[in-house]
């Protein structure tokens, strides 16, 4: 009797798993609503989205992983061996710099920070937190503490923050 109840509590449950991922059928990538939010019906994008600029990037990478933008500079790490901060001038289009962090490689997943004055870039299997000079690139401090891989910096008015 328990192996019949044991069977049919089994069954039941497929059965039921199987008829909530049929109704649960989101529109986006392999049906996954946590992992998108691309959905296949939709053809007008809401506002309109249109192309405002296109930028060559110097570098050729393979894949671009995090940008910010900060008073029309834009900081993009690569992912290339090793990890590349390149930094462009929106207003003119041109590459105002590049920085390779030493003993990176692989994905980055590392967001760079930006002030007034400053950029703060780190990489996979680096060294540490490289603070630099925000129009020419130039080390301005090191800060050794390993690879920041998914570890980004937080600015505020007077600080930085970052796990080490």
């Amino acid at each position: 009797m328990r192996v019949m109840i044991k069977i049919f509590l089994c069954t039941a449950v497929i059965l039921c798993h199987s008829v909530l991922a049929q109704i649960q059928q989101w529109p986006m990538v392999n049906s996954e609503k946590g992992r998108s939010s691309w959905a296949k019906f939709e053809t007008v994008l809401h506002p309109p989205l249109q192309e405002a600029a296109s930028y060559q990037v110097k570098s050729s990478p393979a894949y671009i992983d995090a940008i910010t933008l900060y008073d029309d500079l834009l900081c993009m790490t690569l992912d290339e061996d090793p990890n590349i901060l390149e930094v462009l001038d929106l207003l003119t289009g041109d590459t105002l710099w590049t920085f390779k962090a030493p003993g990176t490689s692989g994905s980055n997943n590392h967001t760079p920070a930006q002030n007034d004055s400053l950029v703060f870039f780190g990489g996979q299997d680096g060294l540490g937190l490289y603070v630099l000079d925000r129009q020419t690139g130039q080390e301005k401090w090191f800060k050794p503490c390993g690879s920041l891989y998914g570890r980004n910096v937080m600015l505020d008015e007077e600080r930085a923050y970052f796990v080490c």
